[in-house]
């Protein structure tokens, strides 16, 4: 079964008090933060760049706090083809690819890992993909420092390597989840 429609039918995330919403105005500053706390498997950046990214993007999602945490538990940032966005690796997937999105960073805060915010994440970038009728959701890895439970985590959810690329000076894999064949 579909990672999207295991979503949809309530059997991911596995913590029910996961609650997914668009970004708003007085989200940047902790979105910021976030950000910053998970680099450098997402990339530093500054504020004003950050809040650039967000204004781009196509898709930008939020997790509020679970139960006594501060600040938001996770973010979700992804692309499309058209998006004016100059990022290396999201250039890199323009060229040799077509009718995508594209994941351009998942951040989730220390405190609320492996509480299935990364797999409701991605259901529901996967749903809405599906329903836009993309071919494909594409993403980079860090090689160095090696991303591990990323990897780990991308392959398990279907993505598989389509390249590897210098990323301002790092190894990144370049990876893809096709969704038509």
């Amino acid at each position: 079964q579909r990672l999207g429609q295991r979503f949809a039918a309530g059997d991911e995330p596995s913590s029910p008090s996961i609650t997914i919403r668009p970004v708003t105005d007085q989200d940047g500053k902790a979105l910021h933060r976030l950000n910053e706390a998970n680099a450098p498997e997402v990339g530093a950046l500054s504020a004003k760049n950050f809040a650039a990214l967000i204004d781009v993007a196509t898709m930008v999602r939020v997790v509020d706090p679970i139960g006594e945490e501060k600040g938001p538990a996770g973010l979700l940032v992804a692309m499309r083809p058209e998006d004016e966005y100059d990022s290396p690796n999201f250039l890199w997937f323009c060229r040799y690819f077509d009718n995508f999105a594209y994941v351009d960073r998942v951040a989730i805060a220390e405190q609320a890992r492996r509480r299935g915010i990364g797999s409701a994440f991605y259901a529901l970038l996967e749903a809405w993909a599906r329903a836009k009728e993309f071919s494909s959701i594409v993403c980079e890895v860090n090689l160095e420092p090696r991303n591990e439970g990323s990897l780990a985590f991308h392959h398990n959810y279907g993505f598989r390597e389509v390249g590897q690329k210098l990323s301002r000076g790092k190894p990144v894999m370049m990876m893809q989840k096709k969704l038509r064949h």
